[in-house]
């Protein structure tokens, strides 16, 4: 979803469905749209980032620009004036972007979360009755069962998965034109082709997404930001029960244990130690979130709503999805016997 050569079939998604937008409202004839048959298309997703970089430094110095140029080797001559029409560069760069997001968090992290959270309800379920010790200032408190110590990092994990599941809903596009004032679309006559459904409705509509309720040239930064905060915050919230575990597994308390598989070492030189590794890469993976989500803070102000000093940072947006599904990931990895890592953490019940 995010592998950097993938980055442009998203784009081209984009270009696509404003294509089909024009055939719709007659702007492209029949005839002509006829052309734009199957293979056409996969051609046109095919184009790879690598192949428009190349066009992008040797002819256009500019990263759209150069996706248009590719993409008129792969059509037909017929349909070249109609690429990229009535559109600015952001309206396919600020709407692929959210439509990548939402289609890996939809496809790959929602069914990942479930896959967790089922596990963790069950584990809470069977440890219920298991008796432990309650602390707070790292001193003994009250007694408490592991299931109720369980239940307390389940809630929190599922009240930021929904959240997420929320902000990602709310992420929308934008096909305003330039500084979105939609002039291209009124100048040229296309607006009053489309009726009751505006052009941009009908392109967003294509590839599910809704419209940011009003944009510049750029769509407005905040929901991004909420969708990738609130990844981060189930970060934190997987990294609470790194944490948790970490602190568990410490020899004078020694409650639980991560799974220790034969040829495993502890230590290069202390051989009765085991690690905490996967809790501790959990744990240090969302320092390396808050990190990152600094950097989209600084992106939510630009000249006149509209600049590029914040683009390089955009680019590296994924990197906070994909730290957080792999703290998800260490905690599903499974064994050869089929079993997640969560499933093979080792409770001692007797202390």
């Amino acid at each position: 979803y995010f592998g950097y050569d993938n980055l442009h079939k998203w784009y081209t998604k984009i270009e696509l469905a404003a294509l089909d937008v024009l055939i719709d409202i007659s702007v492209i004839k029949k005839e002509e749209a006829a052309l734009l048959t199957p293979e056409i298309r996969q051609a046109c997703l095919d184009i790879i980032t690598s192949q428009v970089d190349t066009e992008e430094r040797m002819v256009t110095k500019h990263d759209i620009g150069a996706l248009r140029n590719e993409m008129k080797k792969v059509l037909p001559k017929e349909l070249h004036r109609f690429v990229h029409i009535p559109m600015t560069s952001y309206d396919v760069v600020d709407t692929a972007r959210p439509l990548m997001f939402k289609t890996a968090h939809n496809e790959i992290v929602n069914s990942k979360m479930k896959e967790l959270l089922t596990i963790l309800s069950d584990m809470a379920l069977k440890y219920s009755n298991t008796p432990q010790i309650g602390r707070t200032h790292g001193q003994h408190g009250v007694p408490i069962t592991v299931g109720f110590w369980l239940a307390t990092i389940l809630s929190r994990i599922n009240n930021c998965f929904i959240q997420s599941n929320d902000s990602a809903s709310k992420l929308c596009g934008k096909v305003s034109g330039p500084v979105g004032a939609y002039n291209a679309q009124y100048s040229s006559g296309i607006s009053s082709l489309c009726g009751e459904k505006t052009f941009e409705e009908r392109v967003l509509e294509k590839v599910g997404l809704k419209a940011s309720p009003i944009s510049t040239q750029i769509s407005q930064p905040e929901p991004m930001a909420n969708y990738l905060y609130s990844m981060v915050l189930l970060s934190g919230a997987l990294a609470q029960f790194g944490e948790d575990c970490r602190q568990l597994m410490r020899t004078e308390i020694g409650e639980i244990a991560e799974s220790f598989e034969i040829g495993q070492v502890g230590s290069s030189t202390m051989a009765h130690k085991r690690n905490p590794i996967n809790f501790e890469n959990i744990c240090g993976t969302f320092i390396k979130n808050q990190a990152e989500f600094t950097k989209v803070t600084g992106t939510l102000i630009s000249e006149h709503q509209r600049d590029l000093t914040g683009s390089p940072v955009a680019r590296d947006y994924p990197i906070i999805v994909i730290n957080t599904m792999l703290q998800i990931e260490t905690l599903l990895r499974k064994d050869k016997n089929g079993l997640t890592f969560l499933e093979r953490i080792v409770i001692d019940e007797e202390a």
